[in-house]
């Protein structure tokens, strides 16, 4: 069985005392806790003082209103850190550093009568007010310009990655697998998807704001376990009670708040890049680069949708002009198959990479 407790700050005699006490609910676990392994791993970057941060976060305010005078900007600009740790008394001793920046703007004309007409961001482990400002400048004076459509039926369309990882997430659900209730269930060991396209479980240090160690102190070689490789399903991604239930491998994806129990919880999923640009993968096409797109879904079946509100036309590594409104839509089957670009080995927008699909336009 398990017990579980909680505090707000660091753990005292009387949380441990609750914990023991709760094994009284008879909570199962019949997992063997982790052994022997002693891991400490600090991936803070740039730590900043508080006071020198705020100096940062306003000065890129100001330059950012001088330089457009007629937006409205909302929302945060913010520093995290913190720290995980896992122990026991059989020899696990894990602990995890991070930080990052993070700056989330939301961005809207003094005389739009929307709540917001586009969305800016930032995410690394340093904040360079010139390296911020410039990148988002890019979406911003894209927004003052309007443009048309390219003709044609279908289009490049470069997302965030967890647009899509979102549903892929689903679908490689240990538990869901296993039981027949995925998209996915009985295909593994099947080339699914294009030979480009590879996707990981990433613990690694370039996954931002992403624990080494899973909620059961597991860990992966490497930090990253390919679920799907060149296109083949490998696995999907389990805890320790998936992969005892079903007698699959356990990929290090239990999650869960600290005074939960561990549960299967997706893992970061990131995706293979073959060192390609942007700008290389798209090889002078147009393309539309999506900021905004809600009210989509995807069905059982795989056929992804989804309306895009707000969207800019790149060509050749640049941002030439707000496009109209659309609607996008494509099976992951074909996505990811022969409609999958890539995935962008440097960082062009937001601190992020950027995946690179063609998809119906409607």
């Amino acid at each position: 069985c398990i017990g579980i407790a909680g505090t707000l700050g660091e753990a005292t005699q009387e949380t441990w005392d609750r914990a023991v006490e709760s094994l009284s609910r008879k909570v199962p676990y019949p997992y063997a806790p982790q052994t022997g392994l002693y891991r400490h791993e600090d991936r803070t970057g740039e730590l900043l003082d508080p006071a020198v941060f705020t100096q940062r976060a306003e000065l890129l305010l100001e330059r950012l209103r001088a330089a457009f005078p007629r937006i409205i900007f909302a929302n945060q600009i913010c520093m995290k850190q913190y720290t995980v740790s896992l122990t026991n008394d059989s020899g696990l001793d894990l602990l995890h550093q991070e930080n990052y920046y993070a700056v989330i703007l939301l961005a809207k004309a003094v005389d739009s009568a929307a709540v917001f007409d586009t969305a800016a961001q930032y995410l690394g482990r340093t904040f360079d007010t010139d390296t911020v400002f410039a990148d988002i400048c890019q979406i911003l004076q894209a927004h003052t310009t309007e443009t048309s459509m390219p003709e044609g039926k279908t289009l490049p369309l470069i997302l965030e990655p967890q647009l899509l990882t979102e549903h892929l997430s689903q679908a490689l659900n240990g538990q869901l697998f296993h039981r027949d209730a995925s998209l996915l269930s009985g295909k593994q060991g099947e080339r699914l998807f294009s030979e480009d396209f590879t996707l990981y479980a990433d613990r690694s240090e370039g996954d931002l704001a992403g624990c080494f160690f899973d909620a059961e102190g597991m860990t992966l070689s490497g930090d990253k376990l390919s679920l799907i490789e060149n296109g083949v399903l490998i696995r999907p991604y389990a805890d320790k009670k998936t992969a005892a239930e079903f007698s699959c491998e356990n990929t290090a994806a239990a999650g869960g708040d600290y005074d939960d129990l561990p549960q299967l919880s997706a893992p970061s999923l990131t995706f293979g890049s073959d060192g390609k640009a942007l700008k290389e993968l798209l090889a002078g096409r147009d393309a539309a680069l999506v900021v905004m797109a809600s009210g989509g879904d995807c069905t059982a079946e795989g056929m992804w949708a989804t309306p895009v509100q707000t969207a800019y036309l790149y060509r050749d590594g640049k941002l030439l002009g707000r496009l109209p409104e659309f609607n996008a839509r494509g099976s992951l089957f074909d996505l990811l198959g022969q409609g999958y670009i890539g995935c962008s080995a440097d960082k062009p927008f937001g601190g992020t990479h950027w995946l690179a699909v063609e998809a119906e336009i409607l």
